[in-house]
Parts: C-alpha cells; sequence; structure tokens
C-alpha cells in the first residue's frame, strides 16, 4: 500500500511538473520586471483630473470600445500593480490548462509541450504596449473565452451544464469586450448551436446566452463612435493611403502580415508543428512493434518507398517553412551576404511564383491538407483546422486597420496562442500513434527550449 501511494505521489508529481515549473519561471519574470513604460505610463495619469466613469465616457466617444477592459486595466495600473504581476502568472497558467483540457486528453506529453509553447512566448516582445496594458488587451481576453467554452465542451459529450457553468458567463462578457474575442465566443456559439441543430438535438440555453454576449459585445464595438475617430486619426498618422485600398488589398495586406509573423518571423512554435504534423502525416500505416529503432526504420522504408504525399505535403512543408523562418536569421549571421531579408522578398515578390500572396497562400492549403492527414480523425482535425483559422483571421483582419505595419508583436498573440493549441491537438494524436518514447522525450526537449527562451528573459530583468 505504501509503495502504491508513494508512485501515485510520483505520478502526480510528474503530472503538474509542466504546471508548477512554467508558474515557478512566471513569478521570477514578472515579480521583477519594470511595468513603468509604454502606455502604462500614460494610463497612471488618467485619473488625476476625472473619476473613472468620467474617464470611460470620454474613452468611449473619442478613442476606443474597450471600455470593460480599460476599466480594470486603470485600477490594475494605479491601485494593485502587485495583484496585477501575480495573476497575470496565474492567466498564462490557467489558460496552459484550460488548452489541455478543452482539446486534448491532457497526457503529460501534452502538457510538456503546452508549458513549452507558453515559456517560448516569451521570445516575442507581446508587452510593446506595456506589460498591463498588453496583458488585460489580449492574454486576459483570451483566457476569458477559453474558460467559456467549458460548459461548450461538455455540451458536445452530451452533458448538460449545470446551474454552476452559468458563472462562466462573467469571463464571457470580459471577453465580449475585445475585438476578436467577442468574435470567437459568437462564432463559436453559432457554429455549435448549428451543429446541434443540424443533428436534431436539444440547444442547451448555455450556448444561447453565450452566442448573445458575443453577439452583444460587437454591436457594442461596431457602434461605439470611438473607433470611428480614432481609425481617422490613425489614418492620417500610420497609414494615408489607407483609405484609397481596395478591400481585396486591405485583406492582403491582412494575409500578409499574419503569414509572415507566423512563417517568415524565426517563429519555432510553427516550425515544430510543421514538423510534427509530418511526421504525423508519414505515420498512417506504422505501428509502435519493434520499439523506437523498428519505428524509424518502418518510418524510413515508408517515406522512401510507399507515399509520395509524406514528401510533397510533409518534410517540403517543414523544410520550407525552417529555411523561411528560422533558418534565415541563423544563415544572415554565418553569410554576411544574406545579411538582409532581400533574398527572400525578391524571390517571393518578383520571382515566377506569383507574388508573396500566392506562395504564402500555396502554404497555407498544404498546411490544412497535412493537418488533415496528421490529425487521424475528423473530430480532431475539426478542432485543430478551426483554431488554426482563428488564429489565421486573427492577425488577417488586422489589414483592415490603419495600424497594420505599425502595431506590435502583441497583435500576434491570438495566433501564437491558437498554434500552441494545434500543436497541442497533434502532440495528443502523437500520443496514441507513435512510440512512447518517442513522444515523452521529444515533449520534455521542447519543453526544456522552452524554459531556455523564458530563462534568458529572467535572466535579463534581473540583471537590470
Amino acid at each position: 500500500m505504501r509503495e502504491q501511494k508513494r508512485k501515485q505521489g510520483y505520478q502526480r508529481a510528474v503530472s503538474l511538473a509542466p504546471w508548477g515549473i512554467l508558474t515557478v519561471l512566471l513569478l521570477f519574470y514578472y515579480l521583477k520586471v519594470d511595468i513603468n513604460y509604454g502606455d502604462d505610463v500614460e494610463f497612471l495619469k488618467a485619473l488625476d483630473h476625472q473619476s473613472l466613469w468620467q474617464w470611460t465616457a470620454e474613452r468611449y466617444h473619442t478613442w476606443s470600445s474597450r471600455n470593460l477592459i480599460e476599466a480594470v486595466m486603470i485600477v490594475f495600473q494605479i491601485w494593485a500593480p502587485g495583484l496585477w504581476r501575480v495573476l497575470n502568472v496565474a492567466m498564462y497558467v490557467l489558460m496552459g490548462h484550460l488548452i489541455a483540457q478543452l482539446f486534448t486528453d491532457g497526457g503529460d506529453q501534452v502538457k510538456w509541450v503546452i508549458a513549452g509553447g507558453i515559456m517560448m512566448l516569451f521570445g516575442w516582445d507581446l508587452h510593446d504596449a506595456g506589460y498591463i496594458a498588453s496583458s488585460l488587451n489580449y492574454l486576459w481576453p483570451g483566457v476569458c473565452a477559453l474558460l467559456a467554452m467549458v460548459p461548450v465542451k461538455k455540451h458536445m459529450e452530451g452533458i448538460e451544464p449545470a446551474g454552476k457553468d452559468y458563472l462562466l458567463l462573467l469571463p464571457a462578457v470580459f471577453a465580449a469586450n475585445e475585438e476578436l474575442t467577442a468574435v470567437f465566443i459568437a462564432g463559436s456559439g453559432a457554429v455549435v448551436i448549428a451543429f446541434t441543430i443540424w443533428k436534431r438535438k436539444k440547444v442547451s440555453p448555455y450556448l444561447w446566452y453565450m452566442w448573445l454576449l458575443g453577439a452583444a459585445g460587437l454591436v457594442y464595438i461596431m457602434t461605439c463612435p470611438g473607433n470611428q475617430v480614432r481609425t481617422a486619426r490613425e489614418i492620417v498618422t500610420w497609414y494615408p493611403e489607407f483609405v484609397n485600398l481596395t478591400f481585396c488589398e486591405k485583406l492582403e495586406n491582412g494575409f500578409l502580415s499574419a503569414s509572415y509573423s507566423l512563417i517568415r518571423k524565426g517563429n519555432y512554435l510553427y516550425v515544430f508543428l510543421t514538423m510534427l504534423m509530418a511526421i504525423l502525416a508519414a505515420s498512417d500505416f506504422v505501428t509502435g512493434e519493434g520499439g523506437m529503432g523498428g519505428f524509424v526504420r518502418a518510418l524510413w522504408k515508408h517515406i522512401r518507398y510507399k507515399k509520395l504525399q509524406t514528401w510533397v505535403f510533409g518534410v517540403i512543408l517543414s523544410v520550407t517553412v525552417t529555411a523561411l523562418g528560422c533558418l534565415r536569421p541563423m544563415t544572415a549571421r554565418l553569410i554576411p551576404a544574406l545579411s538582409s531579408e532581400d533574398y527572400v522578398e525578391s524571390l517571393l515578390a518578383d520571382g515566377p511564383f506569383g507574388g508573396e500572396a500566392a506562395v504564402f497562400a500555396g502554404l497555407w492549403v498544404i498546411l490544412f491538407v497535412v493537418l488533415y492527414q496528421a490529425a487521424g480523425d475528423r473530430q480532431r482535425f475539426f478542432r485543430a483546422g478551426y483554431m488554426m483559422l482563428f488564429g489565421l483571421s486573427s492577425k488577417t483582419v488586422m489589414g483592415f486597420s490603419p495600424t497594420v505595419y505599425a502595431s506590435g508583436n502583441r497583435t500576434c498573440f491570438f495566433m501564437l496562442m491558437s498554434t500552441i493549441a494545434v500543436t497541442a491537438i497533434m502532440m495528443d494524436r502523437a500520443a496514441e500513434r507513435l512510440p512512447d518514447r518517442i513522444t515523452k522525450w521529444g515533449s520534455r526537449l521542447y519543453g526544456l527550449a522552452g524554459i531556455y527562451v523564458i530563462g534568458c528573459q529572467v535572466a535579463a530583468v534581473w540583471r537590470m
């Protein structure tokens, strides 16, 4: 009995290790980092000569519809910055837990991949508008939107949301005050409602309430006079030619911005995802018999003799993404002649492929083909494809903003969060399909890569 308890305790510790390590490193980072820069400094003075209500009303008429988000942001910035530091750590850990709960079976490999992906986010400057301002406008609404999805998953599994589940409509209100998460809530509610009706099943009242909250948030955003005033100012400041762009030109700007950020910007999250998908797409007939050596031999035989699409849809995609993305900064250091991006820009813009948009569109088509092959079943493909589309759309929609080329990395947050979710879904599939040793050590090495990335950031802030 004692030995059994010891084993159970060890297994529980191993299962919680990714979240524990993530929490500790985030605490070391946020308890030390200087938050007095960017928009945070300006918001500290917001209530010097007016009340919070007056300031919010002025913002509604002259700048923004994110009034609930900004009110909470002001409270933290002026009165409780220390509390924000702790709660922001909790939000990141909660995001990881929710991704595991909503999209996977929550195995240890999946947890390491999610925790590693979150830690790798700190290789991006996602706080370029200020720490509190950036997190309250992107991380917090994203986590609140995921929280609102918990009863939706219960409904999809045939379980009627209980009374306490309706409390999760409260974070949905917060999420509905941000444009992209309002679309996510309303869109997800509409899709699940339509699917349930198509299956001739009863639609849970929770779904209707969640959809109404998302739709009401979108109406509030679209009718806010401050958004129109801000857009007019930003056109003059950042992009005077914006008024002459057609719908298709705006769409192309947003699509290129999203594709560049995901594929070309040294995005290791995306490179790992494409490589994992390539392995899964190639392993549709390979079993785990014979251990790791037998798996590798069977996989190599499969690649060489069995299926050409493994190369076309899997390996070539991974190599292309790696060459355009992560290898570009390294080759620029090794070969001074490649120190700029001109060699890639000229290939894509002036080469025989029809321009950047055509090349990136082709890569996205291949991506979804590989995703379908790698997912293993339609339900997993639907979850992964839905999140990938949301991530792509969340950055593409920036093409309809005059700040499409002026906004910082924070506007990539939802796309990066979606990439982590899709990677977790693929790792969940890999845990079923590939040998345990490969998924176990592969996921932990990925986690170590994340620890290295955030570790460098922690070391930097503690040296300051």
